[in-house]
């Protein structure tokens, strides 16, 4: 046995021969499942805008969104493979941050066309091929950043099905995350001894009883995009354009939500408290799995080049 929830203990008794199927844990079924219309949510958010009309060679536009999403299920779904609450007696059980609830979310874009070429700063009295080299050029950009997304602490319990999964119950205050990268693996609550402490608020469910959802927050997230334009003017009606796109310009990584499952912890209690009790690692070394990331958020740089003929 590696977890410490009771319905690992009666399963593990089952299998040995110490109580009888059908105790507790159904041997036919892995989940009894009831497809009922008791999900709920709600939604509040404050979205403040600033935005300037193209003037003067220069437009942009700033969204800030404060926002809270509740709900006792995040899926669209309804059906036996998605959709579903903790406790059909007790639908609140489970109401808490929505799988996408993001508290902090600015968005901002801008379109700027250089004050280069003839009547502007930089070659204000250039004509002919040095007036098509020096003016035409445009830079633009979008920039967007956001809070991290609430995720739970996994105990892959039994009975266990693709459907839901119960999760930890939090036994203390919720730990931060701080994301340490000086070590041969990169772990969300920082050094070994760190997310060793971590695991430590939280341990296993026992029999009847729901784990605490949602209660952490993933790494934020922030992304800048990048164009720049040169436009070459053929006569009245014509125009072609150079382009270069850069897209996570910056080459900024953003990590993803750490693993932090309870399965596979070999420790089952600390300081000789019972069964099913909080949980901790074996020792505060990198064989610690609690929290390791081991994936990103984001996408790698991309450069695009392009050419339009407007006609």
């Amino acid at each position: 046995m590696v977890r410490g929830d009771t319905g690992d203990l009666i399963q593990f008794l089952n299998a040995n021969g110490v109580v009888p199927n059908n105790v507790a844990n159904s041997a036919q079924f892995a989940d009894n499942i009831y497809i009922s219309n008791l999900g709920h949510s709600r939604y509040d958010g404050l979205l403040l805008s600033l935005q300037k009309r193209f003037s003067r060679g220069f437009q942009f536009d700033f969204n800030y969104t404060y926002s809270f999403s509740k709900d006792n299920n995040s899926s669209v779904a309804n059906t036996v493979i998605g959709g579903l609450i903790f406790d059909l007696t007790n639908p609140d059980i489970g109401y808490g941050p929505s799988d996408f609830d993001i508290r902090h979310l600015v968005n901002a874009n801008a379109i700027w066309e250089l004050p280069f070429g003839h009547g502007h700063w930089l070659g204000r009295n250039a004509t002919g091929w040095a007036n098509q080299l020096l003016g035409g050029w445009q830079l633009s950009g979008i920039f967007t950043a956001r809070s991290g997304l609430p995720f739970s602490v996994g105990t892959n319990s039994f009975p266990v099905s693709f459907t839901l999964e119960t999760p930890a119950v939090l036994v203390g205050s919720a730990p931060r995350g701080h994301i340490n990268t000086s070590g041969p693996t990169v772990n969300f609550f920082g050094d070994p001894a760190a997310a060793a402490n971590a695991l430590g608020a939280f341990r296993n469910v026992r029999a009847g009883e729901t784990g605490s959802r949602n209660v952490l927050r993933g790494p934020g997230y922030w992304n800048a995009d990048i164009g720049l334009a040169k436009n070459f003017r053929i006569g009245e009606n014509q125009r072609i354009q150079l382009r270069m796109d850069a897209f996570n310009a910056f080459n900024h990584n953003v990590f993803a939500n750490p693993g932090v499952s309870l399965s596979g912890i070999t420790n089952l209690g600390i300081n000789g408290e019972p069964f099913g009790s909080r949980l901790a690692c074996t020792s505060a070394s990198t064989s610690c799995s609690f929290g390791r990331i081991t994936s990103s958020a984001s996408s790698p740089r991309e450069v695009q080049f392009a050419i339009r003929w407007d006609f």
